[in-house]
């Protein structure tokens, strides 16, 4: 929640920080609710993580292809989850 808080922020709308603040916590809520979804909170740290080391590594380009793929893994590692929860429920 924090991470993306942080990037809307930036942008100087607090509209938007409120809003991405208010749905990342409860989006936050609902992944630590169930143990389905760990690897999922695990993994999206992990590329977080990345990110924010390019962004201090003063490597814009770097931080840009961490941000792509980071969405593009998460959305994977999401949509994986929620099949398998899917088929638990």
């Amino acid at each position: 929640t924090k991470f993306h808080v942080a990037v809307a922020a930036s942008t100087g709308n607090v509209l938007m920080a409120r809003f991405v603040r208010i749905l990342f916590e409860r989006l936050e809520r609902f992944l630590h609710s169930s143990s389905h979804f760990t690897d999922v909170v695990r993994e999206v740290a992990h590329s977080h993580n990345e990110v924010v080391e390019h962004l201090i590594g003063d490597d814009p380009e770097a931080a840009a292809q961490a941000v792509h793929d980071s969405l593009a893994k998460s959305h994977k590692i999401i949509l994986d989850a929620f099949a398998k929860y899917d088929r638990i429920t």
